[in-house]
C-alpha cells in the first residue's frame, strides 16, 4: 500500500473542492474521511468523492456522505474503500448549520475540520 492524501486534515471553508489527485497507479483506495465541527451549532456536512479521466472533467460522484447532528462519524473518522475510479480523484464538500443553506447570510462559524487521506493498492498491471 502507498500513502494517498487528497485533502490534508485542517480547518476548511464551509464549501470547497480539493485539488485533483492522480490515482491512476492504484486499483483500490482505502481512505479515512476525518470530519468534525462545532456541534453546538447543529452542523451538517455533505462530502462527495468525485473522479474524472482529465482535470477538465466531467466529474462524477463515486461516493457521497451526508452527516447531520446525530450521524457524524464515530471518533470523527469514516473509513471509505473505493474501486472503479478514473485517473483523478478529488473531494468536494458543503456544510452549514441545520437551519440554513451553505450560501446563507448567517455565517456563524461552524469550525469545520475536514481531511481525506489513507492508502492505495498499486495496480497489478
Amino acid at each position: 500500500m502507498s500513502a494517498v492524501e487528497i485533502l490534508a486534515v485542517g480547518s476548511q471553508a464551509r464549501t470547497g473542492t480539493s485539488e485533483a489527485l492522480d490515482v491512476s497507479g492504484f486499483s483500490t483506495l482505502r481512505l479515512d474521511l476525518t470530519a468534525s465541527a462545532n456541534f453546538g451549532l447543529s452542523p451538517w456536512l455533505r462530502a462527495y468523492i468525485e473522479t474524472a479521466r482529465v482535470a477538465a472533467g466531467p466529474w462524477r460522484t463515486i461516493d457521497a456522505r451526508h452527516y447531520t447532528t446525530g450521524s457524524w462519524p464515530a471518533a470523527g473518522v469514516d473509513r471509505i474503500t473505493l474501486g472503479g475510479f478514473d485517473a483523478l480523484v478529488r473531494l468536494r464538500w458543503e456544510s452549514a448549520r441545520e437551519a440554513e443553506q451553505p450560501s446563507s447570510a448567517d455565517k456563524e462559524d461552524i469550525a469545520l475540520v475536514l481531511g481525506l487521506d489513507g492508502d492505495g493498492q498499486p495496480d497489478a498491471a
